[in-house]
C-alpha cells in the first residue's frame, strides 16, 4: 500500500511507477529515486495473507487468484531499493582508494 512506501512517495501514472522524493540536504532540491520493477529491496513484512483457492476454478481464474500474499513496508530507515545506495558507496570507495 502507498502508506508503506518511503515518505514522501508519489505514483507517476504516465510511467506506471512509484518514486520517493528524497531530500539530499536542506536547501537542495529533492531527488526522485525510482522503485523500478525487478530491483532488489529491503522491506519489513507487515502481514501474511493466506487464501483458499478453490480447485474447480478455471485456469484463467487460478492464475489471477492469489493463494498467498505478503504485505510489506519500506517506510522505515534502512529499508529501500538497494540500488539507491550502491552507487554512492562505489563512489566513496573510489575516493578512498585515491587517497592512499
Amino acid at each position: 500500500p502507498p502508506t508503506n512506501c518511503p515518505n514522501p512517495s508519489q505514483f507517476e501514472a504516465a510511467e506506471q511507477i512509484w518514486h520517493w522524493q528524497y531530500a539530499m540536504e536542506e536547501g537542495q532540491p529533492s531527488v526522485k529515486l525510482y522503485m523500478d520493477p525487478g530491483n532488489i529491496v529491503r522491506f519489513k513484512v507487515v502481514e501474511n495473507i493466506f487464501k483458499d483457492v478453490r480447485p474447480d476454478l478455471s485456469e484463467e481464474k487460478k492464475r489471477r487468484e492469489k493463494s498467498f500474499e505478503i504485505i510489506g513496508a519500506m517506510n522505515v530507515n534502512g529499508l529501500s531499493c538497494l540500488a539507491w545506495w550502491q552507487i554512492g558507496q562505489g563512489e566513496e570507495e573510489e575516493e578512498d582508494e585515491g587517497e592512499e
